[in-house]
C-alpha cells in the first residue's frame, strides 16, 4: 500500500467518523493536529520514533480531534481519557500534585498534550520509561499502547505500531531534490 492511499484512506474514516459524531474537522485541521502533537513530543525529548507512537496511539484514540468523547460519554479528548485519570491530571492524590488541565472539558489541544506529559512523568512513569526504550517507530506505537493507552479492542498493539510507523514515514520522508 502506498503511504497517499493510506493517508486517503484515513480521510475516508475520519469523515465517516465525524458524520457520525456530528463533528466536523477537515483534512487540514487533522493534518495540523498531527503536526503540532509530533513537535509537541520532539520538544519534550522524545525521537522522532517515539513521537510518532505517541501521535498514533492520539490518531487511534480520537482522529486528532481533541474536543472527541467516546466510550458512551465516558472517555474524553485527544487520548479518550476516562474521570479517573482525569481527576489525577486535574488535582493529583496523595503522590503526585496535579497540573490544574480538565480534559473533560475539552481544553484546547496543547493543554491536552501537558496532560498526558505531566500523567506519562507522573502516575504513567513507567510507560514513559518503555516509550522511551524504543528504537522504532513499530516498537513506539506498540509500547505505548500496551503500556500508555492500555485499549482493550484486540489486535491494538499491532495496528497502532503500523499506524506510528506510517505517521513516521509522514514526518520524514526525504527531502525532493530537483
Amino acid at each position: 500500500m502506498k503511504l497517499i492511499d493510506f493517508f486517503n484512506g484515513v480521510s475516508v474514516n475520519i469523515h465517516k467518523f465525524f458524520r457520525a459524531t456530528g463533528v466536523n474537522m477537515t483534512n487540514t485541521t487533522y493534518y495540523a493536529n498531527a503536526k503540532t502533537i509530533y513537535d509537541f513530543w520532539i520538544d519534550v525529548g522524545l525521537t522522532p520514533e517515539q513521537s510518532c507512537g505517541m501521535l498514533a496511539q492520539a490518531d487511534a484514540e480520537s482522529s486528532l480531534d481533541p474536543k472527541a468523547f467516546g466510550d458512551k460519554g465516558h472517555a474524553y479528548g485527544l487520548h479518550q481519557i476516562h474521570m479517573d485519570r482525569i481527576v489525577l491530571i486535574r488535582d493529583g492524590n496523595s503522590v503526585y500534585d496535579g497540573c490544574g488541565i480538565d480534559i473533560s472539558t475539552f481544553p484546547p489541544l496543547e493543554d491536552q498534550l501537558n496532560g498526558v506529559w505531566w500523567e506519562l512523568q507522573n502516575s504513567k512513569h513507567k510507560a514513559l520509561a518503555f516509550i522511551q526504550s524504543a528504537k522504532t517507530a513499530t516498537e513506539a506505537g506498540s509500547l505505548a499502547c500496551q503500556y500508555y493507552e492500555v485499549p482493550g479492542a484486540p489486535g491494538q498493539l499491532e495496528k497502532r505500531g503500523v499506524l506510528a510507523q506510517k505517521w513516521f514515514d509522514y514526518f520524514n520522508k526525504p527531502a525532493k531534490t530537483s
